[in-house]
């Protein structure tokens, strides 16, 4: 058995490669494949994944579908340096489809300011 090296499981996280399989009447193997991959470009912005707080790490919870997982692998990896974050669903049980994005935050020593629209609508 081939275990995977770290580079091709990030390789993975990143490219979130699907495979399609579909039957054909080809007596070879009866099917056909079909690849595809949804590439995570935006991960690298960590600003935007969560917020810092004298409390701690909020995960945020993206409004683009193509960011919406980004959250949980930062949760992973955060996890992995041993930092537990704090999901956003705690801070405000009342709104638990609304979205944050941490571009939207900036704290200022004891007073935080957040923005609202398209990206932030809590």
């Amino acid at each position: 058995m081939q275990i995977l090296s770290p580079e091709d499981i990030v390789d993975i996280i990143l490219l979130q490669p699907t495979i399609h399989l579909e039957t054909t009447d080809r007596h070879n193997t009866g099917f056909k494949a079909k690849y595809e991959v949804a590439p995570l470009m935006n991960l690298m912005f960590l600003r935007d994944q969560m917020i810092t707080t004298k409390h701690g790490v909020v995960l945020g919870n993206m409004n683009s579908s193509q960011r919406s997982d980004e959250p949980r692998i930062i949760e992973f990896a955060l996890k992995k340096l041993g930092i537990t974050p704090i999901p956003v669903q705690i801070l405000d049980r009342h709104r638990r489809n609304g979205y944050l994005e941490g571009g939207d935050f900036i704290s200022a020593d004891d007073i935080s300011f957040i923005g609202r629209g398209l990206r932030t609508d809590k």
